[in-house]
């Protein structure tokens, strides 16, 4: 209904968190799917740099994370820390991501600004996968 009513799909909140960040973090599937077809922008960047994909990575919303791939999201934007979804999906030990931003071709050798890689998160956090 709110988004009927043309509200701003990409109002920042005191962190830079849009709707949208909402939807990832929580796997809100339909909501995130309403955002997306109300052209919300789903590249935009929290204060730290986090985006939306980032959101859905670290909370293992793989749900959420194919429909920002389908989107056209892109894959490769880093936070802060450089790192990208890569790097938190690796990390966390969600498999379904991971898998998901590999076969959309993501960058799985990008360093963060250690000049670290996605892999080096896994082994620090014994993932095998």
């Amino acid at each position: 209904m709110l988004i009927e009513a043309r509200c701003n799909v990409d109002h920042q909140d005191k962190d830079g968190w849009t709707p949208l960040f909402i939807a990832a973090n929580k796997g809100h599937a339909a909501v995130s799917e309403q955002l997306i077809v109300a052209r919300c922008n789903i590249d935009i960047a929290a204060h730290n740099g986090e985006t939306p994909l980032t959101t859905a990575a670290k909370n293992g919303k793989a749900c959420v994370a194919n429909q920002l791939i389908e989107a056209r999201c892109n894959v490769n934007l880093q936070d802060e820390h450089g790192r990208s979804a890569i790097f938190i999906a690796a990390e966390k030990g969600h498999a379904a991501v991971t898998e998901l931003l590999i076969a959309a071709r993501c960058n799985v050798d990008l360093q963060d600004k250690d000049g670290r890689t996605s892999l080096h998160f896994a082994v620090i956090e014994g993932r095998q996968e």
